[in-house]
């Protein structure tokens, strides 16, 4: 489980991580993986080697967690995805533009203080996002409960790049933990033998982090 766990962050920092580094690349708004890697055949050849070898290691810390009970293999599962959480949180949002869209359309009300639902970014082209965002043209198609907690975010985070960033990839991470602590309790309760291997399905999903 120590094996794989440390193997993943490895592989996270290495390859996903170290080529798009959220500092050396804030001035390059709209980037996607195969930019960053290199156009052409051999920019997915890796991208899909740095996912299957991630998806490996994945399925060897859920075999090996089927195996543990102790106490210590708990603080393993749940540590290592804490440590992959906060390590991806340096990473430029590169191909899931998302993050932009959540602060955008919270800049919309507590910027400008518009209705983001009636309201789209592209009144507003001398804001400091504009240039990150993909959809301008388009009122926010979310919530209410998650604009409202958009908004504190945002207030949070001011103006600055980095801060919102940052800001919006920790309420992002509110949400992850809250779960994962979800996903740990009804296990222990309801399938306790299957319980540390299946919170680590969760903790753990390449695709989820």
């Amino acid at each position: 489980l120590a094996v794989a766990g440390l193997a993943s962050l490895l592989v996270y920092y290495r390859f996903v991580v170290f080529p798009a580094n959220l500092w050396k690349l804030a001035d390059r708004p709209l980037l996607d993986f195969l930019t960053l890697v290199n156009e052409g055949v051999w920019g997915k050849v890796e991208l899909l080697a740095v996912f299957a070898l991630l998806a490996g290691l994945y399925f060897l810390g859920w075999w090996a967690a089927g195996k543990l009970t102790s106490r210590d293999s708990w603080w393993m599962v749940a540590g290592f995805g804490v440590a992959f959480a906060i390590l991806l949180v340096f990473m430029f949002p590169y191909g899931a533009a998302d993050i932009f869209d959540y602060i955008i359309h919270a800049r919309v009300s507590t910027e400008y203080g518009a209705n983001p639902y009636f309201t789209v970014f592209k009144n507003f082209p001398g804001d400091p996002f504009y240039t990150y965002a993909y959809w301008k043209t388009s009122p926010t198609p979310y919530g209410p409960l998650w604009e409202i907690f958009s908004a504190l975010a945002s207030r949070l985070a001011g103006d600055g790049f980095f801060a919102n960033i940052i800001a919006f990839k920790a309420l992002n991470g509110a949400f992850y933990l809250g779960s994962l602590a979800l996903v740990a309790v009804i296990l222990r309760r309801h399938a306790p033998q299957r319980a540390l291997a299946g919170t680590l399905l969760f903790a753990w999903n390449p695709m989820l982090l």
